[in-house]
């Protein structure tokens, strides 16, 4: 459900009047919180997209399994170097490379939590 334009513009207003009576905005501190504001949701849905697409090649969960960190770099690289200098006949957009990109820059982090993991669990 969207708020009425009015109604958002208000609400984001210091003060609203509701039925002649005002009411003072609240306050809720940010300070020190992450901000999401600048990041494109539309790159994720691009990954979701295709790690969707890409089930019948890897069943969901692969990404969290280990993978050897410098093939995921050359992977990236891959995509990477299409994007700066197309090749002709490429099936894949330019989006299709960079959420390519995006995954495996992904799954390398996700290399990198496995691996802190690995590490701090053998020293315990």
């Amino acid at each position: 459900m969207y708020l009425d334009e009015e109604i958002y513009n208000a609400m984001m207003a210091s003060t609203i009047k509701v039925k002649d009576a005002e009411i003072v905005k609240g306050i809720k501190e940010n300070n020190g919180k992450l901000d999401y504001s600048e990041i494109n949701f539309e790159l994720l849905d691009m990954m979701a997209e295709r790690l969707m697409k890409n089930k019948d090649k890897y069943p969901k969960g692969n990404m969290l399994k280990h993978i050897d960190v410098k093939e995921l770099e050359w992977a990236a690289f891959r995509h990477l170097r299409k994007m700066i200098q197309p090749i002709d006949g490429d099936v894949e957009s330019y989006e299709d490379h960079l959420s390519a990109v995006a995954c495996n820059l992904s799954m390398i982090l996700n290399q990198l939590k496995r691996w802190r993991v690995h590490n701090h669990q053998c020293k315990e």
